[in-house]
């Protein structure tokens, strides 16, 4: 059984059951309805770093006062998640970053290849796929500070073979005519890709399906039976009755909500919430040629046939979901100011989610202590929807017991 249908746990399921194993995909809701849904739709390794890097922890509390900045650290979660702050701060140090960008750089280029081959079987067998395009990224500054940060993120992308070029403000203007504003220059990464995140997770639900797996929505999972250190059943809230299922292995890919179960079976996972908003816009004129990311605001820009998709922010927050008008005011406002997006511009309502964040930066990607048949895989930051197959497969690989496709010392369900 994998427990949660969105990106993580869809390609979970996939993988399982294409290596002949018998699974059911368990959700409270719809597949792809949770933070999968509205994220910037990216496959960009060249962003594969923990959020915990040097320095991020004071620019968060110089931040912390501005409720429309970029990445904030409200006040008051100082007192009710201090150790989980503590454990932020110790791992933003130069050699953890490094080793947690080369881990996560590995998987998130295993990730973009199998997500081609992916679309590419899907577009052969006449299924309309999930929107994979490979068009690049581009990071554009507006100042000589924002510039020299992406200076120093293509250094570390190039250190992991990631690659990219660094562009003067009259290149960056070339590369990107719809850009306006002022600007010092930019980077461009041209092997990223772009994809639909919603579409993405149902062309995985909609290949697990055909391929034999079961897929069960609105069942919420409420506990385990165990005997002798082993999960025996799963129980649900199917019909308010006790449904209960046998199951060989449990797989909890349940982002934010990991940290609630695991505390209810006894399993440390220690994620929070990072509070992201998106909305969608009409298509520009002119229209973007690669998804976009202004730097200083880090805010997410997409575009694609029809639309455009306009993200951004990372609040920390334990349980609150609440919308932001400030946060959402000051997205909208960035991309007003660099991009051709008029005030008349019909947008739609901010959606909002909390994408699950360990305090190190890493997601949890293994066997959770205590017991014999479950897994976790959850705490992937903003990378679950890039790193999704690659997770699928080490995560398979930890459940059946044969050689792990990367390393997965990094991702230990135990180092909490």
């Amino acid at each position: 059984m994998v427990v949660g249908a969105g990106i993580v746990g869809a390609h979970i399921a996939l993988e399982l059951v294409r290596r002949g194993e018998r699974v059911v995909l368990l959700d409270a809701g719809e597949p792809g309805h949770g933070c999968s849904f509205g994220n910037a739709g990216w496959l960009t390794p060249c962003f594969a770093m923990p959020l915990p890097a040097p320095g991020v922890f004071r620019q968060a509390l110089r931040w912390c006062l501005d409720p429309a900045s970029p990445l904030r650290v409200p006040p008051g979660l100082a007192f009710t998640q201090a150790p989980w702050l503590l454990r932020f701060a110790l791992a933003a140090t130069p050699a953890r970053f490094e080793a947690g960008t080369r881990a996560l750089t590995q998987l998130s280029l295993l990730s973009l290849q199998l997500y081609e081959r992916f679309a590419h079987e899907l577009a052969a067998a006449g299924d309309p796929g999930f929107g994979f395009t490979r068009a690049g990224l581009l990071m554009a500054c507006e100042t000589r500070e924002g510039l020299n940060a992406a200076h120093e993120e293509l250094r570390l992308a190039a250190l992991q073979g990631v690659r990219g070029e660094a562009l003067d403000a009259a290149a960056l203007r070339a590369r990107e005519p719809a850009l306006r504003g002022p600007l010092e220059g930019g980077v461009y990464f041209p092997d990223e890709a772009h994809v639909q995140p919603l579409a993405a997770v149902h062309a995985a639900v909609r290949e697990f399906v055909r391929l034999g797996g079961r897929l069960r929505t609105h069942e919420r999972l409420t506990g385990f039976d165990t005997h002798a250190g082993a999960i025996t059943h799963a129980r649900t809230d199917r019909e308010q009755l006790a449904a209960r299922h046998a199951v060989g292995h449990v797989v909890l890919a349940t982002g934010t909500w990991t940290r609630e179960l695991g505390r209810a079976f006894g399993v440390r996972a220690p994620i929070l919430g990072g509070k992201g908003y998106s909305m969608m816009a009409p298509a520009l004129q002119p229209p973007l040629r690669s998804p976009v990311m202004l730097l200083e605001r880090k805010v997410a820009v997409t575009p694609y046939t029809d639309t455009t998709r306009i993200a951004g922010t990372l609040e920390l927050v334990a349980h609150d979901d609440g919308v932001s008008p400030r946060r959402v005011q000051a997205i909208i406002a960035a991309a007003r100011r660099a991009l051709p997006l008029p005030e008349s511009a019909p947008l739609t309502p901010a959606w909002h989610g909390l994408r699950p964040c360990t305090p190190d930066g890493m997601p949890i990607i293994g066997r959770a202590p205590g017991f014999a048949n479950l897994t976790l895989a959850a705490g992937h930051q903003m990378l679950g929807l890039q790193s999704a197959p690659g997770t699928a497969q080490l995560a398979a690989d930890l459940v059946l017991g044969t050689k792990p496709v990367v390393d997965p010392a990094p991702f230990r369900a135990d180092r909490f």
